[in-house]
Parts: C-alpha cells; sequence; structure tokens
C-alpha cells in the first residue's frame, strides 16, 4: 500500500467518526462490530498480510503509512468524545429549558382553577404536583391583591399551600429521619454544636419577636420564594445560599410550610373579623381558621416540640368552642390535645384531657347531643374509645404513684420533725439535770471542811464596821470571835 492510499484510508476512517451535529440514536450490535472492524482491523490486516497488486513501497513508506492511520484513528475517537459531550450539553439544555418552563404558570389559570386542581392532586396523594399548582394559586392570588398580605381574601390560598408542603414533608417524614440519623453520624462535633447554636439562636429570635412581626417577616419570605427571590437575610449570605447540602432542604421546605402557615393564621384573623362585623361568619370558615392551628400543632409535633404543640391544639379547640361548633368538632382537637399533654410531665392536666375527650366520644356514639355516630364509623370510634381508657387508666397510675411518692415525703418530713423535737426536749431535759447536780456541789463546797470532817469557822469579812458572817449574819465590830 502506498503512503498515498494509506493516508486515504486513514482520511476515510476519520470522516467515519466524525459526529453528526444532530442527535443520533445508538447504532445496533451489527453496525457497531463493523465500524469496530473498519477502525481496527482493517488497516493492521492489510499492514501485516499485503494482497496480491499491493504496492512494493519501501518499508520507510509503508511504516509513514501507518503512522498516518494511526493518527487518523486518534483523531476519530477525539472527535467522537467531543460529538458525545456535545449531545450530552444539548441534553441537559434541553432539560433545564423543560425545567424553566414547567415552572411557569399554565395559561389560560385562574387562581381559584389552580387551587381546585391542586386539592384534586392532593386527594390523588400526587402531592409534589399539588404543592406546585398551589403555590402558583396563591401567587395568582396576591397578584390579584396588589401584593397585599394578609388579605382575608388570601386566607385559604396560604392554608391550602401550606397544607399541602406540610402533608410533602410528613409523607417522607421516616426518610427524613434516617438521613438525619446517618448525617448526624458523619457530623464532626464542631459542626455539631454549629447547628445547634444556629437553632438556639432562631428559637431566641422568635421569643423575642412578637406575632405581628413573626408574621410580616413570614410573608416577606413567602412573597420573595413565590416571586423566585431570595429573602433578604440569604441576599446577605451571597453564594453559600446556593451551596446548601441537600441533606438542608427538608428542613427549609419544613421552614416554608410554617411560614406560610403564619400567613394563614394572620390572614384568617383578618377574615374572621370582617366576616363578624358583617355577620356573615360560617362554621366552614372557622374550622378552616381554627385548622391552620391544628396544622401547626401538628408541624410541631413533627419537630417534637409538644409543649408548643398542645398550646396550638389548644387554640384550635377553644376557637370552635367560642363560635358554637357543633360539639362533634371538638373530638379531634381534644383528644390530639391529650396526647400532646400525655407527652410532658403534665399528668394532672393530661389526664383531665382524656377524661373530657372519653366524654365526647361516649356522647357521640350514644347520640346524647343530637348527633350520632354513623354506622360506619361506629367501629373506629369504639377503637379510639378504648385507646382513650387505657390512657387514663395508666395516667391514674402514674398520678397515684405520683400521690404515694409525695405522701411517703411528706410522712418522712413529719416523723423527722418528730424526731427532732424529742431529741430536743431529751437535750434540754438532760441539760436541766446537768445544772441541778452541778448546784448542789457548789453548794457543799461553799462550806469549807477541816481534816476530821467536822465543819471549820466561819470566815468573817469586815464590811465598814460590820462583820458578815458566811451564813449572811451581822455582828458588831469589836466583839471577840
Amino acid at each position: 500500500m502506498s503512503a498515498a492510499d494509506a493516508a486515504q484510508v486513514a482520511e476515510t476512517l476519520a470522516g467515519a467518526g466524525a459526529p453528526d451535529t444532530k442527535p443520533q440514536s445508538p447504532p445496533s450490535n451489527e453496525a457497531a462490530a463493523a465500524m469496530e472492524d473498519t477502525a481496527t482491523h482493517t488497516p493492521a490486516n492489510e499492514l501485516e498480510n499485503p494482497t496480491e497488486g499491493a504496492s512494493n513501497d519501501p518499508p520507510a513508506a509503508v511504516a509513514a503509512a501507518a503512522d498516518e492511520a494511526k493518527e487518523g484513528e486518534g483523531e476519530e475517537d477525539e472527535e467522537e468524545v467531543d460529538g458525545e459531550e456535545e449531545e450530552d450539553e444539548a441534553d441537559e439544555d434541553g432539560e433545564e429549558e423543560e425545567e424553566e418552563e414547567g415552572d411557569d404558570i399554565p395559561e389560560g389559570e385562574t387562581a381559584e382553577t389552580l387551587k381546585t386542581k391542586g386539592k384534586e392532586l392532593g386527594r390523588a396523594n400526587d402531592l409534589g404536583e399539588a404543592a406546585r399548582h398551589l403555590s402558583w394559586a396563591l401567587e395568582l392570588k396576591m397578584k390579584e391583591l396588589d401584593g397585599e398580605q394578609f388579605h382575608p381574601d388570601s386566607a385559604v390560598f396560604y392554608l391550602e399551600y401550606a397544607n399541602a408542603l406540610l402533608k410533602c414533608e410528613e409523607n417522607s417524614s421516616d426518610l427524613f429521619q434516617w438521613d438525619n440519623i446517618v448525617i448526624a453520624e458523619q457530623d464532626t462535633k464542631s459542626n455539631a454544636a454549629k447547628k445547634k447554636e444556629q437553632e438556639a439562636e432562631k428559637e431566641k429570635e422568635k421569643r423575642e419577636m412578637t406575632g405581628e412581626e413573626l408574621s410580616q417577616k413570614a410573608a416577606d419570605k413567602i412573597a420573595a420564594t413565590l416571586s423566585g427571590q431570595a429573602p433578604p437575610e440569604e441576599e446577605a449570605k451571597g453564594g453559600d445560599v446556593q451551596m446548601e447540602d441537600e441533606e438542608d432542604k427538608p428542613a427549609d421546605d419544613l421552614q416554608l410550610a410554617w411560614e406560610t402557615f403564619e400567613c394563614a393564621r394572620k390572614a384568617y384573623d383578618n377574615r374572621l373579623r370582617k366576616l363578624e362585623t358583617e355577620g356573615k361568619i360560617t362554621k366552614e370558615e372557622v374550622m378552616d381558621a381554627s385548622f391552620v392551628h391544628v396544622r401547626l400543632a401538628d408541624l410541631l409535633t413533627l419537630q417534637e416540640k409538644v409543649e408548643e404543640a398542645a398550646e396550638e391544639y389548644k387554640k384550635a379547640l377553644e376557637m370552635r368552642k367560642r363560635f358554637d361548633l357543633p360539639y362533634d368538632t371538638f373530638r379531634a382537637p381534644s383528644l390530639a390535645l391529650a396526647i400532646a399533654l400525655g407527652q410532658t410531665d403534665k399528668t394532672a392536666a393530661a389526664l383531665q384531657q382524656f377524661e373530657e375527650t372519653k366524654a365526647l366520644f361516649l356522647d357521640y356514639l350514644d347520640g346524647r347531643r343530637g348527633i350520632r355516630c354513623p354506622e360506619e364509623e361506629r367501629e373506629d370510634n369504639q377503637i379510639t374509645l378504648r385507646e382513650i381508657e387505657d390512657n387514663i387508666t395508666e395516667l391514674s397510675r402514674q398520678q397515684k404513684e405520683g400521690d404515694t411518692t409525695k405522701a411517703n415525703v411528706e410522712l418522712a418530713r413529719k416523723v423527722a420533725r418528730e424526731m427532732a423535737g424529742q431529741e430536743k426536749k431529751a437535750q434540754e431535759k438532760a441539760t436541766a439535770t446537768t445544772t441541778a447536780v452541778l448546784g448542789t456541789v457548789s453548794s457543799e463546797n461553799a462550806v469549807e471542811k477541816d481534816a476530821d470532817g467536822g465543819a471549820k469557822k466561819k470566815r468573817r469579812v469586815d464590811v465598814g464596821g460590820a462583820v458578815v458572817t458566811a451564813e449572811g449574819g451581822a455582828e458588831e465590830k469589836g466583839k471577840t470571835e
């Protein structure tokens, strides 16, 4: 083979390996085998076993032709790699464009239609799409209201979006808990301390802020999130926000849910006030407003903040009672409150709440207040009632043991006081006896005795012309002894 022929073969091979500008489907196994045979085996076979009619060029020319052929193969490989990279980049660009298009609000939709579709998706357990549609609904509603935060008409949109976010978290809470365990095991002590310090700082900030300030801050963050902008504090951090680890995402979503519930709470406060003034308040409106507190409590329970959760359940129950809702609507928040209190050290309060909840379930099952439990719900309510009774039994035992311990402590203190009193009396008696004995000895020692046991003569002391004897008598001065 001549050098020109070898060069032509190499050029042909390089041309065969040049990538097409359009994405191509993967070749079949037969085509791949043929390409491999052409690109690799043919030139080598021709060089090693030249056929008849092949050129009788000198070995140097043959070597040069072989080198050219190898260079052509290398160029082919490079071009193939470049082609694959271009295809990957094109695919990634296409995916990014699809994602960007997917985040756009569908044309022709309104806030109401998106809210309806979002709720339907939620019932179908497509929670991610439900949250997406409800976020669009909230965004459109805020535009309709010119961005007025806590507007009475925005309340239900805040609630539905927050509820969808929380459902997503509840649905994957087991996975998040496992991830947190793995992450915690991998964290260094310094990182753990840093996280703890940051959480403490956030809690301190929440305690120092008023309810109005919390709601306003939450509304600002929700508005920034819906508009695709970073919240003010995140903008201050710069690039750090984009460098967050994936494990932080669940906490961020849960935080977003809490902030949206806060906005819903404030908006419903305004809505109920408006409807009450107009005399148009309904059971459904009160149920929705109290449901904000129920779901806030559920969120806090998910974070293992049971005492704060108990406060929210209590607010929900009190709201339903204040607006005279049917008593059967009390059962759920009353039971949730009892369970939350049972997880604290407030045994007496938990026991009382379980007793009240038991009465509500009995009334519902027996239809004592005009509302009877439907037959299809009776078995579930009876099971719940038995669980309530089990909790009452256990809490009563704990309270009794606590009372017994308290009584034992009081008895021990009483016995200790009595023993201390008896010891004091015995000590006083012993002291008095010792004093009497010492007094007798002193009196006896006042009379000096002679060697043979007889009493000595009384001493006389000259005191101003009188002689005072030891017995206290006085004699005239000048008399002899």
